[in-house]
């Protein structure tokens, strides 16, 4: 999912577009994301829709889930926030479901 909202929350809004782009068909998903997007409060609301259409897509997955070597699931996950370029990643996460909000909260 790509998004960009300008990469602001400010009131002005002068010249910002809401878009969300999915490949490969996944409207559900872009509707997701677009809804989160435009609803978001915060500073960075792109990155807010483009991390909600990915739990979005994770929640309607369920078999996603591939073992390593050893049959251990792990996941990993970079966000960057484009205005800024600020970035947050995690690797091997072991019993974590949502690797892609703990990237957020590294970023935030």
């Amino acid at each position: 999912v790509a998004t960009t909202s300008g990469g602001s929350s400010s009131s002005s809004g002068a010249g910002l577009v809401n878009v969300v782009v999915a490949t490969w068909g996944r409207t559900n998903v872009a509707d997701a994301a677009y809804t989160i997007m435009t609803e978001s409060t915060t500073a960075y609301k792109s990155l807010d829709g483009a991390v909600g259409g990915v739990k979005f897509l994770q929640d309607q997955n369920t078999n996603a889930a591939n073992p390593d070597s050893e049959g251990n699931v792990t996941q990993s996950a970079m966000v960057i926030f484009g205005p800024t370029m600020e970035t947050g990643a995690v690797a091997n996460l072991y019993d974590i479901d949502d690797a892609v909000t703990v990237a957020k909260y590294v970023l935030i």
